[in-house]
C-alpha cells in the first residue's frame, strides 16, 4: 500500500502471480518455457499444500489472496494450487469509526500514527471510496464461506489492534488465544 500504487491495480496484480509457481514450466506458443525467462526453484517444494504469510499492509493483500485461492481450491475444479492457510501479522484493516485502541494507543507507538494510516488509505483507495472499502475494511459479506485457516498475530500495543480482533471474530470456527 503506498501512494503511487492505488487500488485497484495492487490486489488483482498480486493475485495474478497465484498460477505462477505451478505454471513456471509450462510450454509458450513460441515454444520456449517460463523457465527459459525465470529459473527454476532449486529446493523441492509442494505447490500443492501451500501457507500465505504476510504483515501490515500486505496482509490484506495476502488475506484477499487466501480468499481468491479458496474459491479456486480443488474441490471447486482447481488441482492446481491448494491453499492450507495464511498467516497474518498485524494486520492494516481500517473502518471509518473510531475504535477503543486506536484512542487508547495512539501516542504509543512513533512509527504508526492513526494520521498516518488515513494518510495512506486515502492515497490507496479508489478516488470517492471510504475506509469502509472492501479492501480496507472486511466484513462478513466479504468473507468467503469456507475460507482457509487463518493465524491472526496481534501485537499488544498496536493502536489497531481492536481491528485485528474485529476481524479474527468475523472468522468461521475462530478460536483465539491469548499470550
Amino acid at each position: 500500500m503506498a501512494p503511487g500504487s492505488p487500488l485497484p491495480c495492487t490486489v488483482p496484480s498480486v493475485i495474478s502471480l497465484a498460477p505462477y509457481p505451478t505454471e513456471s514450466g509450462a510450454e509458450r506458443n513460441d515454444g520456449t518455457t517460463r523457465h527459459d525467462e525465470y529459473p527454476r526453484v532449486p529446493v523441492p517444494v509442494d505447490f500443492f499444500s501451500c501457507f500465505l504469510a504476510s504483515d501490515s499492509a500486505s496482509g490484506n493483500i495476502a488475506h484477499h489472496m487466501a480468499q481468491h485461492w479458496s474459491s479456486m481450491s480443488p474441490n471447486r475444479g482447481n488441482n492446481t494450487l491448494r491453499l492450507a492457510g495464511a498467516i497474518l501479522i498485524q494486520l492494516l484493516f481500517s473502518r471509518e469509526e473510531q475504535m477503543a485502541a486506536d484512542l487508547e494507543l495512539a501516542n504509543v507507538c512513533s512509527s504508526l500514527t492513526l494520521e498516518g494510516v488515513d494518510y495512506c488509505w486515502r492515497e490507496f483507495l479508489p478516488k470517492g471510496a471510504t475506509w469502509d472499502h472492501v479492501a480496507a475494511c472486511v466484513r462478513c459479506r466479504y468473507l468467503e464461506s469456507s475460507p482457509p485457516p487463518v493465524m491472526v498475530v496481534i501485537g499488544g500495543f498496536d493502536p489497531l489492534k481492536d481491528r485485528h480482533v474485529n476481524y479474527v471474530e468475523l472468522l468461521p470456527h475462530h478460536l483465539p488465544w491469548d499470550f
